[in-house]
């Protein structure tokens, strides 16, 4: 920041040091001539300074996302991809599916709210049955063009409710048919806003190359027919960062050490380069980095595609996050009183207070790995590891919370995740805006629904006032939890 502070400060010391050559005698000639060489001198000096830093001060900020020259990103990729939403329910779940409800689910005051309060994008959850015909492709394609007028990146993410690519040709081949279909309606959108995503959280369990090969057989297809989109990419096993580790990806153009020539695109001005935020986070832990064994070695498993972003989903602990959505018969209502931080287990024990022996082994269990800010940190400063020894960018596709859980607990969480993502330059969309995971909104929302203040400050961005209904509540509404948080944890 002492950069940024450079067109402030040095106007303040040139004012002193023209004091300072004003205030000597010119007794002599060659005192006249000292004096006029100092007041040359802290002019040039102060201009070569204020030009420094503005080019730094444009150039790349320590409160901004690593610039794209870094990665071979087209420039501006990565600061729409900053701070995002994802609407869960509108071509997933939404409680009505004809075509005047789809275009009615979301108003543009609402759409305008998001953009107000700081959202630079939203990830679209699309389940395939809405855009199976040329009518409801053309619903879809118009409906993110809206969100693209409001100035909205939109990435186009790829719910299937029930496939198995794992096992199924049926669906594997369903899989590559919708992007085939879709492509040339996404084509005439701006690239610099549209980010499609392959797939939402694939599994290929004890299958990390598998998934990688079908990935990027996938992504060559879509490549050939959106020449220009950046297309979002993510590893198996729910799309965690353990799966993220066991993608290998090659180098790729304009990437540090890579053989790629820069891409000749970007605007970034030269000598403005930092290393990355997250770098002094990592001090001591390279045990964090995957291991061989670990990381998929198919040749086909990797790219050298420069226009691409990797993908993680982050919930741990998800017996905080989710109240352990995975296990039935649980006592919610005391998971839901369990602390965020918790370093201290017996004061953590005394706070959930519940008779069940199984919720109390759960609670336990929690309390026991002593969660707090530093751990969520550890976990995403591995994520961004991994990127730098890719020389890849990331995303944090999803993260949330559930309403159910008490507040102070629910916003502490929140605000670490997001301030870990933050320090480690990655952009990050919180799941969801219709679903209990995020703000609680019930399906369809209301025509300018409140967006909850204490949330959008936890995320770091800028409350907005509305008056059309009282704050959400903490009772979930309709379909919730991410599908990582119900199967991966059975």
């Amino acid at each position: 920041r002492v950069t940024l502070d450079v067109a402030w400060y040095y106007p303040f010391r040139f004012t002193h040091a023209q004091a300072f050559a004003a205030s000597l005698r010119p007794d002599s000639p060659r005192q006249r001539l000292t004096i006029r060489f100092i007041r040359i001198a802290v002019i040039v000096f102060a201009a070569l300074l204020l030009s420094s830093g503005h080019a730094v001060a444009g150039g790349a900020r320590p409160d901004e996302i690593p610039s794209p020259d870094a990665y071979g990103l087209p420039p501006g990729r990565l600061a729409m991809l900053r701070h995002g939403i994802n609407l869960t329910n509108w071509f997933r779940f939404p409680p009505r599916t004809d075509r005047a409800a789809i275009r009615d689910y979301l108003s543009d005051p609402a759409i305008n709210d998001l953009a107000r309060a700081g959202f630079s994008f939203v990830r679209l959850a699309v389940e395939p049955a809405f855009a199976d015909t040329d009518a409801a492709r053309s619903l879809l394609q118009a409906q993110i063009a809206r969100l693209e007028r409001h100035g909205l990146a939109v990435v186009i993410a790829l719910h299937p409710r029930d496939w198995h690519l794992e096992s199924s040709s049926t669906d594997r081949i369903a899989l590559f048919s919708f992007w085939d279909k879709l492509a040339p309606a996404l084509r005439g959108l701006d690239p610099q806003l549209t980010f499609p995503e392959l797939l939402n959280e694939p599994v290929f369990p004890n299958d990390a190359d598998g998934w990688a090969a079908l990935q990027d057989r996938l992504r060559q297809q879509l490549r050939a027919a959106l020449p220009h989109d950046t297309i979002v990419l993510t590893g198996n096993d729910w799309g965690s960062i353990g799966g993220l580790q066991k993608l290998m990806p090659d180098r790729v153009e304009g990437a540090p050490g890579s053989s790629f020539p820069r891409n000749r695109e970007s605007s970034q001005p030269p000598g403005t380069s930092r290393p990355l935020a997250w770098m002094p986070a990592l001090a001591g832990m390279t045990d964090l980095a995957p291991s061989s064994s670990r990381v998929g070695t198919n040749p086909a498993a990797r790219t050298t595609d420069p226009n691409v972003i990797y993908s993680f989903h982050f919930y741990d602990p998800v017996e905080l996050t989710s109240l352990a959505a995975w296990h039935a018969g649980l006592d919610r209502s005391a998971l839901a009183r369990l602390p965020f931080p918790a370093p201290d287990p017996p004061a953590c024990d005394a706070a959930f207070g519940s008779t069940d022996p199984v919720t109390t082994g759960v609670a336990r269990f929690y309390c026991d790995q002593r969660w707090t800010a530093a751990s969520l940190e550890t976990r995403i400063a591995a994520a961004a590891l991994w990127a730098g020894q890719h020389h890849v960018a990331l995303l944090a596709g999803e993260f949330g919370a559930t309403a159910q859980l008490n507040r102070p607990a629910r916003l502490a969480w929140l605000q670490a995740v997001r301030q870990a993502c933050d320090a480690a330059g990655i952009g990050w969309a919180l799941w969801g805006y219709d679903d209990a995971m995020g703000f609680n909104l019930s399906r369809p929302p209301p025509l300018r629904p409140p967006l909850d203040g204490a949330v959008l400050r936890a995320l770091g961005l800028t409350p907005i006032k509305s008056t059309d209904r009282p704050a959400p509540n903490n009772q979930p509404r309709g379909p919730s939890v991410s599908g990582a948080l119900i199967n991966r944890y059975k």
